[in-house]
C-alpha cells in the first residue's frame, strides 16, 4: 500500500496521535507495520452468517440456476478471475480430477483480466457462470468451494461467506486464507495435493461429520467475523487506544 513515495509522506505527515491504520487481516496488518506503520491494528470485515443462511437456496435450486445436474461433485470458484486468484491453477487440476470422475463439474462465478484466457481453455464439466448477484443464495449448490489464491490475497469474503453457509472450503495454504478459515479449512501446498483433497471432498471424506463442520464454521464465524465482534475490537480500542 505504501509503495508509492506520495503515501509515504502522507503517513509521516499524519501524526500518529491522530490517524490509526488497520488491516482486515493479521497479514495485512503485518505488511503494514513492515511499510513502517506503528501498532496497525486488525478489523476484519464482518458477516451476518444468519442472514446468509436464510438466504440460501435449495440445493436443486441453486443447481438448476448454475446448470448443473443434481447428481453431479461440483466445485465452486467464486471471485475475480485474476492473476492473484490464479484460476489457471483450478482450471489445470479439474482438468486432471475430471479425467477420473466424468460427472465432476467446475463452477467459476466472476469476471476480470482472465476470464478470456478461462474461457478458451476450459474442457468439459468447466462452467463460466460470469457475475451474479446472487451468489451468495447459490453457495448450496456446492459439494465445496475452491481457492486457488497467491499469497498476495488479502482476505478472502468469498471464504468466508462460504464458511457462514456451512459450504466447505479447499484453499492453498496462505496467510489470508487460513486467517479466515483457521481450523475449518482444507489446505494444500502442490498440485498433487490439491488433487488428494479433491478426491476426499468427492469421498466425503471431508469434512468427516458435515452436522459438527457447519456448528464449528458457525462458532468461527460468530466469534470472529460477526459484526458483534467487530463491535468489540472497536471498543477495546477506547479513544486511549488510538493515542497510544
Amino acid at each position: 500500500m505504501f509503495a508509492r513515495l506520495s503515501r509515504r509522506i502522507r503517513r509521516r505527515l499524519w501524526a500518529p496521535r491522530t490517524t490509526r491504520f488497520a488491516g482486515v487481516s493479521a497479514p495485512v496488518a503485518e505488511d503494514l507495520r513492515d511499510a513502517g506503520v506503528r501498532s496497525p491494528v486488525v478489523l476484519p470485515n464482518p458477516i451476518d452468517a444468519a442472514r446468509i443462511r436464510a438466504g440460501l437456496k435449495a440445493r436443486g435450486g441453486a443447481r438448476a440456476a448454475l446448470g448443473v445436474p443434481d447428481d453431479a461433485f461440483v466445485v465452486g470458484v467464486i471471485g475475480r478471475l485474476h492473476p492473484k486468484k490464479d484460476p489457471m491453477r483450478a482450471l489445470d487440476v479439474f482438468a486432471r480430477y475430471r479425467a477420473e470422475d466424468h460427472t465432476a463439474h467446475l463452477v467459476f462465478i466472476g469476471t476480470g483480466p482472465l476470464q478470456d484466457r478461462v474461457a478458451r481453455e476450459a474442457g468439459d464439466g468447466v462452467v463460466l457462470a460470469g457475475f451474479r448477484s446472487d451468489a451468495r443464495e447459490l453457495l448450496g449448490a456446492y459439494d465445496a468451494i475452491l481457492s486457488c489464491s497467491t499469497r498476495s490475497e488479502a482476505f478472502g469474503l468469498a471464504l468466508l461467506e462460504a464458511l457462514a453457509a456451512g459450504t466447505p472450503v479447499i484453499a492453498a495454504d496462505q496467510p489470508g486464507p487460513r486467517f479466515v478459515l483457521g481450523q475449518c479449512g482444507s489446505y494444500f501446498q502442490t498440485d498433487a495435493e490439491l488433487l488428494a483433497r479433491l478426491r476426499d471432498a468427492r469421498a466425503r471424506r471431508w469434512p468427516p461429520h458435515h452436522a459438527d463442520y457447519v456448528e464449528t464454521a458457525t462458532q468461527r464465524v460468530t466469534r470472529e467475523f460477526s459484526e458483534d465482534a467487530l463491535a468489540f475490537r472497536y471498543r477495546a480500542l477506547g479513544v486511549g487506544g488510538w493515542d497510544r
